[in-house]
């Protein structure tokens, strides 16, 4: 027997979306109430469906995207503070890859612990991209660079969630 999510309606469904739970299994194999899916190694819940013996997985954001709106997203979905397994309606939003972008976490090769600043012969350069065009600047001081970094990152780049 496939799995089911339940049979309630599609409005009963929105409050349950956050958290897609397993209402009925195999015997002795799924405990009900366990979570759907599986977190991948990108941090993403996914979810597998079979229909009519066709098998698809799919993100789990996005099927809580579908069933807290009632239609596939027209862009990106985003998680607004970073965790791909929080799926709750208002940590979603529907963005443009570019948008998306901005909200990328520092990377762990990131020495200063700071986005869009490093290390350079005479100082320090922080630098920022909005639509392929770069800003460059170099600074002397790595709290000046630091500084101007936030600011443009505040003028520039409202989906930013790592400014200071």
């Amino acid at each position: 027997m496939p799995y089911h999510i339940c049979s309630a309606s599609l409005d009963s469904l929105r409050s349950l979306a956050s958290t897609l739970k397993f209402v009925r299994g195999k015997p002795y194999s799924i405990k009900t109430g366990l979570l759907l899916g599986c977190v991948n190694s990108q941090g993403y819940r996914q979810i597998g469906f079979t229909y009519m013996g066709f098998s698809k997985i799919y993100k789990a954001h996005h099927v809580a995207w579908f069933i807290y709106y009632g239609c596939v997203p027209s862009n990106v979905v985003d998680h607004k503070d970073g965790v791909g397994d929080n799926n709750t309606k208002r940590n979603l939003r529907d963005v443009t890859n570019a948008q998306n972008q901005q909200n990328r976490k520092i990377s762990q090769n990131n020495a200063l612990g700071v986005k869009g600043v490093c290390r350079h012969p005479y100082g320090f350069k922080a630098s920022i991209t909005l639509n392929r065009c770069r800003e460059v600047k170099y600074f002397k001081v790595f709290e000046d660079a630091v500084a101007w970094r936030t600011s443009r990152s505040q003028a520039l780049h409202p989906f930013d969630n790592t400014v200071i």
